[in-house]
């Protein structure tokens, strides 16, 4: 029987072929987003990551940017956005809000 591997193996370490990150709000998170998006890229390529995802907060405003500057650096963008969805239910607390993780399916649409 063999051991199992470790889920934080060498192979999905930050800087490793096999990385991809999933999850990064750019500046146009407006709460909560502090990278600039050629910055980010530009991480992206220094540290051999092949693709990485856009997932801004209730928005789509760097999708452009983001696609454009991704593409022309050899980085394959995924699209992506964090949608905030809440109950209606009166009284209920931020702990009943979600955050889901949302990516294109395509050139033409979402799922």
């Amino acid at each position: 029987m063999s051991e199992a591997m470790p889920l934080a193996s060498v192979d999905n370490q930050p800087g490793s072929e096999h990385f991809v990150h999933l999850h990064a709000h750019s500046e146009f998170s407006l709460a909560e987003g502090l990278l600039k998006v050629k910055s980010t890229v530009a991480e992206a390529v220094n540290r051999q990551i092949p693709a990485i995802a856009l997932t801004d907060r209730n928005n789509l405003f760097a999708l452009v940017k983001f696609y454009e500057n991704s593409l022309s650096k050899g980085v394959k963008p995924i699209l992506g956005a964090e949608l905030w969805i809440t109950p209606k239910i009166p009284g209920r607390l931020r702990e009943s809000w979600h955050w889901p993780k949302t990516f294109a399916a395509t050139r033409t649409c979402w799922p």
